[in-house]
């Protein structure tokens, strides 16, 4: 009878643990988009997660401040600002590959509407 309880214990412990795992990784986005073949990308995505619970200091060189998901020549385009005293923004494809958009009008053209992250720290 004391082995049956301590396994039920055991089991309902291991239970609870994955769940709070699951949402530790999770990133609630600003809004609902529909992009790179995902209704959630910024915790489908797993690159774009990892990096945005990874640098989520501002004191990082790496730090995610803002992230917004556009169209840009028929392809959804993830554009990072990552802050600093210069924000400095770069884009990448839907697989986390580096891309480089010669439009200074798209980055100009971002707004509320494609923002999905922002980050709660401020500078």
């Amino acid at each position: 009878m004391k082995l049956r309880i301590v396994l039920i214990l055991w089991v309902l412990f291991f239970a609870f643990s994955c769940i709070e795992k699951d949402n530790e990784t999770y990133v609630t986005p600003l809004k609902e988009i529909n992009a790179c073949g995902n209704e959630d990308p910024l915790n489908s995505l797993e690159w774009l997660n990892a990096r945005v619970l990874s640098e989520s200091n501002p004191r990082d060189s790496e730090y995610v401040k803002s992230v917004w998901i556009k169209e840009y020549k028929g392809n959804d385009i993830i554009v990072i600002d990552f802050g600093g005293e210069v924000s400095e923004c770069l884009t990448f494809d839907c697989l986390g590959n580096r891309v480089v958009v010669n439009s200074q009008s798209f980055l100009e053209s971002l707004s509320e509407n494609e923002l999905v992250y922002k980050s709660a720290n401020k500078m």
